[in-house]
């Protein structure tokens, strides 16, 4: 049961490190386009 538990840890870090990971790829490939955005309505 314990290796059981701490696989499922180890596999729902994981993931959550992958989703964060997705998300700062996301924001940093966003980020320069709504800049370019902003300068522009400016």
């Amino acid at each position: 049961m314990r290796r059981k538990l701490s696989l499922m840890v180890v596999m729902t870090v994981i993931s959550t490190l992958v989703k964060v990971g997705w998300q700062l790829i996301l924001a940093r490939h966003q980020a320069p386009k709504k800049l370019k955005i902003k300068v522009k309505l400016k």
